[in-house]
């Protein structure tokens, strides 16, 4: 019988983390022959954990709110920040990359974001649904 070890929504965030920059770290010369630059991945990886974090930070403040807009207005605004910060530094790596960027990181990191993205709503709505159990 399974039972769960931790309730804090942070952690699968934390999980998919490591597991990715695991996975970059431990396939690097996998993806030097696909010509994805290990190091833009864990760049990547670093900027969205944070920005998933900061998103989660966000919304599960605004969920305690009593103004239901709050938490609209709030996950809205995450995601913006989120897309505009990350489309930044996107534009940023390939500026000062030039001809040596690495196209197959980003669409790998782009892969990421959508991961970190389903793992938020995920995380979210199940932590609404807890919250609205009892009524």
């Amino acid at each position: 019988m399974m039972t769960k070890i931790n309730k804090n929504p942070v952690v699968p965030v934390i999980l998919v983390f490591i597991f990715a920059n695991a996975a970059a770290l431990v396939c690097r010369n996998l993806l030097a022959k696909a010509r994805i630059d290990y190091e833009v991945l864990l760049v990547a990886n670093l900027l969205l954990f944070i920005a998933s974090l900061l998103s989660l930070y966000l919304q599960h403040k605004s969920a305690k709110a009593k103004n239901p807009h709050v938490m609209v207005r709030s996950t809205m605004a995450a995601m913006g920040l989120k897309l505009f910060g990350l489309g930044a530094a996107l534009i940023v790596y390939i500026y000062k990359a030039g001809p040596a960027r690495s196209t197959n990181a980003i669409f790998v990191a782009m892969g990421l974001y959508v991961l970190y993205t389903w793992l938020e709503v995920r995380i979210t709505l199940k932590a609404n649904k807890k919250k609205h159990a009892g009524n």
